[in-house]
């Protein structure tokens, strides 16, 4: 689960189009970081409104380390500055990662839910 920090300040202080560009921008790097580094039939989503979802296959031996330099990466990837008129725009993400293996009882629902209350401690 990632959402965009910042987010609100760029559609207030430089409207709507610089917002969707960020959204644009964030859907994008998502997508290509995920079909870089996310493994086989991993996928990646916009949720709405500044929430994306993504679902990898960690590939490393040390799934851990695998996973946490999957997010490190993804971070990066997503800080980076979204070109703008007037400067570009700067925001970061807030990323929370769960391991379905974790979920009792796992569904698409409990798993979001479980990723997205990551995503807020982390936050």
């Amino acid at each position: 689960m990632v959402q965009k920090n910042r987010f609100k300040p760029v559609n207030d202080t430089f409207g709507h189009p610089a917002g969707d560009a960020v959204l644009e921008a964030t859907g994008a790097g998502l997508d290509d970081f995920v079909d870089q580094h996310g493994g086989p039939r991993s996928l990646s989503a916009r949720l709405g409104g500044d929430e994306f979802v993504a679902a990898i296959r960690v590939r490393d031996q040390d799934q851990d380390r695998g996973l946490q330099e999957f997010l490190d990466g993804l971070a990066r990837e997503l800080a980076q500055p979204v070109p703008w008129l007037g400067g570009p725009l700067q925001v970061a993400a807030s990323i929370g990662a769960i391991r379905v293996r974790d979920v009792p009882e796992p569904s698409a629902s409990t798993v979001l839910k479980a990723a997205d209350d990551e995503m807020y401690v982390i936050k």
